[in-house]
């Protein structure tokens, strides 16, 4: 729980429900019993519905997501063939270890 009391009398909330590294909420109050309110109010929304919960990170290969191009799109691209090419030997340069 992370509510303080300012000095000019009105509440702070500064809460972060998903844990390190996930979104930070902050809002003052003028009343203990609304930030309080509010609070849980938070909690309760960032666990009822994903809207409230940051995107999964992305942890596909950059091979795979070359292919997942090459299916979708690359194919009808009157260069494809070459730019497919090109990205692979990107990939293969710089390693499978980066992702985004």
């Amino acid at each position: 729980m992370s509510i303080k009391k300012y000095a000019s009398g009105g509440w702070i909330v500064d809460i972060q429900p998903g844990g390190r590294g996930f979104k930070r909420y902050r809002k003052t109050f003028s009343t203990k019993a609304e930030a309080l309110a509010w609070e849980t109010w938070v909690k309760g929304q960032v666990q009822q519905e994903p809207d409230w919960q940051p995107q999964k990170r992305d942890t596909r290969k950059l091979s795979e997501l070359l292919e997942i191009w090459w299916i979708n799109h690359g194919q009808q691209l009157r260069a494809g063939k070459n730019t497919h090419s090109r990205l692979q030997l990107l990939i293969n340069a710089i390693g499978q270890s980066c992702r985004r």
